[in-house]
């Protein structure tokens, strides 16, 4: 690199540090409860916020920064099961899929968003994957028919999942416009994402909003299971 290009390259990237303490000094919260058809509130569900304002551009995961690194993250195989059972990434993050148990696994989806195999393995045996499409990517073993996780990759860095008060709190948001969704593998597809928008300001009080799931839910995985139904997603 020239050294033109190189001072031009520490000065934008003066400017970006910058804006990112503007965002973050006017950085707002967003208090999002999840509830079931009854009004009952709804543990372990991710939400997620999606700017829909033209003032405010989440950054991209996908695009790796000069050191060429990714965001990462890691789907473990502990007790037969997958940890987490839900895990939720920004498009384009690396994912690690460590076998901490003592038998072998083989991970595979046939989930559009991202199909791929593991073959049978235990450690540390494979490279991360990269999950570029948004969508709901199902996981199961190859050997182990009762081990069943969800990946759900999202357009957006803005996410989590509610606690047992069925609360969700997101963090970190620029002033602006926003869809927020919520979303389980307990709930029929046909009802998912539930979604509602918002409008945060920079410094305000967190805006709070309620999101319903409809119909009726199914419960909780249970990993001792010997069969699954697949055709839920």
């Amino acid at each position: 690199m020239s050294r033109l290009g190189s001072v031009r390259w520490h000065q934008a990237g003066a400017w970006l540090a910058l804006l990112g303490m503007a965002v973050r000094c006017g950085a707002a919260t967003v208090e999002v409860k999840v509830t079931d058809e009854r009004g009952e509130p709804v543990q372990r569900v991710a939400v997620y916020a999606t700017s829909t304002s033209l003032a405010v551009h989440a950054p991209v995961a996908a695009a790796a920064n000069p050191a060429g690194s990714r965001p990462s993250a890691v789907m473990d195989q502990h007790e037969n099961q997958f940890v987490p059972h839900l895990l939720i990434v920004q498009a384009g993050t690396e994912v690690l899929f460590p076998n901490s148990d003592v038998v072998s696994h083989h991970v595979y989806s046939f989930s559009a968003a991202k199909t791929f195999e593991l073959g049978l393995y235990k450690g540390n045996a494979h490279p991360p994957l990269v999950f570029d499409e948004p969508g709901v990517v199902v996981l199961g073993c190859n050997i182990h028919d009762s081990m069943l996780g969800y990946i759900l990759v999202v357009p957006t860095p803005h996410f989590t999942l509610t606690d047992e008060r069925g609360v969700a709190l997101i963090d970190d948001l620029a002033a602006g416009d926003y869809t927020v969704e919520a979303w389980t593998p307990r709930a029929r597809p046909a009802g998912l994402p539930a979604a509602r928008s918002v409008s945060v300001a920079a410094g305000g009080a967190p805006a709070a909003l309620e999101l319903q799931l409809k119909g009726r839910l199914a419960p909780d995985q249970d990993h001792g299971a010997t069969s699954l139904s697949w055709e839920r997603y």
